[in-house]
């Protein structure tokens, strides 16, 4: 897979908070399907429902990235925006919306908490927004300590899923 340019980002994501939306399948044929306008249309109601403003600059699309092996890290969208944030041009308060955590990372939970942490460090607020709906940031975390065990539960599920599929296909591979 080829490194893409960092992603364009208009102007006033450097002076205040904005919402963002993550979307991401693993395999160009889910493009196919429902994936994308699932996602999106979850993020552009979402973001309608709690009078936050998003537009088609801030939502992130990575199609036929892994979550898994982290490709998407690298050479995505989210890697893209994963760097602005380390350079701090995502201002603080900011929120990324995703439809689960399974969409943000299958990696493994340890790499998962990892993620997490360095996004909340830098101010951001990550929402999910599927059949889970809960907000994570460093002072909602504070309030509500519980939560990181759902989000826990939902990178163990993720992960595993991932590498069950992973084990079966190298097993397919080799069987042919």
């Amino acid at each position: 897979q080829q490194k893409k340019e960092m992603m364009p980002m208009p102007q006033e994501v450097y002076n205040s908070p904005r919402c963002y939306a993550y979307i991401r399948f693993s395999t160009k044929e889910q493009n196919k399907g429902d994936s994308l306008r699932r996602q999106t249309d979850l993020a552009k109601s979402y973001a309608k429902e709690k009078g936050l403003t998003i537009d088609d600059s801030s939502i992130l699309i990575d199609e036929g990235f892994s979550g898994f092996s982290g490709a998407h890290q690298k050479y995505g969208k989210l890697g893209d925006f994963l760097k602005l944030v380390q350079k701090n041009k995502i201002p603080k308060g900011s929120i990324l919306l995703i439809e689960s955590f399974d969409r943000l990372t299958r990696e493994t939970p340890l790499k998962a908490a990892k993620l997490l942490e360095s996004l909340l460090d830098k101010g951001l607020t990550i929402e999910t927004i599927g059949a889970t709906k809960v907000s994570y940031s460093v002072e909602e975390l504070g309030k509500n300590p519980m939560n990181i065990l759902g989000f826990m539960v939902e990178v163990i599920r993720g992960h595993s899923e991932s590498s069950h599929k992973s084990e079966r296909l190298t097993e397919s591979w080799k069987n042919k």
